[in-house]
């Protein structure tokens, strides 16, 4: 009975789950594939030996360096995400000066407005956070929570019009980050970059302003469904529940 029962409650959520993912890269290429990014890494904090990794490593210093891939296809709608593993970062650097360091998944370029989702830390906390970026042509809006993870996995969820931010600390499954913070005074606001085009995909890092920071990526995938307002993630044998309920716009 107790199966029987299981089975009627998830029938109808996994007929609303978003079509089966797609890996955009899986690095196992050696060197960084030009026919899926262009690449924008002077520092050459990217590597890419062929073993299924994509690798950064870089040492701050006053004007951090950021290594970027863009995806050469644009996005209309989709639930986008990207593992990491191994994060390690030394950098002190102080909070709200942007001097952090991360590894982001990204959608948008910054001639325009952008998102980004990124594993980061600055020495104002111990174990570093998960944040969530909105750049809407002006101003940053930012929301965070401290997290430890080394590892773990960094989503975007995008409809065509509005994008909520996932994480996956790697032991509690898919959980959506909470657009409340600082900024906004602690309203709950809901993200519209409103792109005259549809965006690129992009993952970047940072080593900071000061110290040490390595991290790996081995997968970058999307769907290109687009995801319903109540829906079950199935990602790596994780499943999470997101509901979305949100109070504010922020608009380009």
């Amino acid at each position: 009975m107790i199966c029987l029962l299981l089975t009627f409650f998830a029938v109808p959520f996994l007929l609303c789950t978003p079509a089966k993912a797609t890996i955009y890269d899986d690095f196992i290429k050696v060197g960084i594939d030009n026919s899926k990014w262009i690449i924008s890494d002077p520092n050459g904090l990217f590597s890419q030996p062929g073993d299924g990794q994509l690798y950064f490593s870089g040492t701050g210093n006053t004007s951090p360096p950021t290594a970027t891939l863009r995806s050469i296809p644009s996005f209309t709608a989709g639930f986008f995400s990207m593992d990491f593993n191994s994060f390690y970062s030394s950098n002190t650097s102080p909070g709200n000066q942007g001097l952090g360091s991360f590894a982001a998944l990204g959608l948008g370029t910054k001639s325009t407005s952008y998102v980004r989702m990124l594993r980061g830390r600055v020495i104002s906390d111990a174990w570093g956070y998960f944040e969530a970026n909105y750049f809407d042509g002006t101003a940053l809006h930012v929301w965070y929570i401290y997290a430890d993870a080394t590892s773990g996995q960094l989503g975007l969820s995008y409809d065509g019009s509005e994008v909520d931010f996932f994480y996956n600390d790697g032991l509690h499954g898919w959980q959506e980050l909470d657009t409340s913070g600082p900024d906004t005074n602690g309203q709950i606001v809901t993200v519209i970059p409103g792109w005259d085009l549809p965006p690129p995909l992009f993952i970047s890092g940072t080593p900071g302003a000061s110290g040490l920071t390595s991290f790996g990526m081995d997968k970058v995938e999307y769907t290109t469904a687009p995801e319903p307002s109540t829906m079950i993630f199935l990602s790596s044998g994780l499943i999470g529940l997101g509901v979305y309920g949100k109070k504010k716009f922020l608009r380009k």
